[in-house]
């Protein structure tokens, strides 16, 4: 049967998203977050078999290379990988000696890997802002995380949104770009920046993009979520063993696995797990 299964792992530092499609079987890996024992590359192959055809990394932060290990593991390392570019002074400013110690291994992963973009039978659009741009017009202290990735995978009549580390004002300037409101009007899924917290909340979500069904937070910290991803306000719902849902987070459910199919008569269908 085609399917889609999208797994929001939960992971102590950073972010890890999967999209695996079935029966092609190709794998898309967004950042490279992990905990102490848990590596969700590893545990793509333990449980799915599979591994991974393109990785993304949307920032340069170490968060976001815990799991560079796994992912430079002969058997684990991924086909193609897609990242962005920053200039050398930016990143040690902003990093610390544990990051660029990370950066230093991520280059030699990067220099083994071929660069390439998504091929799987859906497509996956991106987009960010300058480095350079993003540390003039939002500020130098968080321009990493505002050039970061914007990413709209769209999968038969699934739409999935999953961005960043971006504050709120990136968020706005993004939703200004006419293009990338088209590709995005609607959403069924909002992964939502910076793990929930209100530096990464804007209202223009909705008068731009509409609600989606559900948004969901990678929570790597526990601490207060912006309390109106949870509610009708913001997204449509949906029921899940006839509770109605309208945000899942990670740091309440583990990690979160949606299988999106089509049922007998053709119509799109969701089911839910929680590990």
């Amino acid at each position: 049967m085609d399917s889609l299964a999208l797994i929001i792992h939960h992971v102590e530092r950073g972010s890890a998203i999967s999209l695996v499609e079935s029966p092609n079987g190709y794998v898309t890996h967004i950042n490279l977050g992990g905990s102490t024992d848990y590596s969700p590359l590893e545990h793509l192959y333990s449980h799915l078999r599979v591994t991974t055809d393109t990785l993304y990394i949307t920032h340069f932060h170490p968060d976001q290379l815990v799991d560079i290990s796994a992912a430079s593991n002969e058997f684990l390392k991924p086909a193609t990988m897609q990242y962005l570019d920053y200039p050398s002074n930016l990143l040690h400013q902003a990093l610390n000696e544990d990051g660029k110690s990370l950066i230093k291994q991520f280059e030699e992963l990067s220099a083994a890997i071929p660069r390439g973009d998504y091929h799987g039978e859906g497509t996956c659009w991106w987009k960010h802002w300058k480095p350079e741009f993003a540390a003039e017009t939002f500020g130098p202290e968080n321009a990493l995380d505002n050039s970061g990735m914007f990413i709209i995978y769209t999968w038969r009549d699934f739409k999935i949104i999953i961005t960043a580390d971006q504050e709120a004002q990136a968020i706005d300037y993004l939703l200004n770009d006419r293009d990338l409101v088209t590709r995005a009007y609607r959403p069924d899924i909002l992964i939502v920046p910076r793990h929930g917290h209100e530096s990464g909340f804007t209202h223009k979500w909705i008068d731009t993009l509409g609600k989606p069904y559900l948004t969901i937070i990678s929570d790597i910290t526990g601490e207060k979520t912006v309390p109106e991803y949870n509610s009708p306000e913001f997204a449509r719902g949906i029921f899940i063993h006839n509770r109605q849902f309208y945000c899942l987070n990670t740091g309440t459910f583990g990690t979160i696995s949606i299988n999106m199919h089509y049922t007998e008569d053709g119509k799109p269908g969701w089911a839910f797990y929680y590990t």
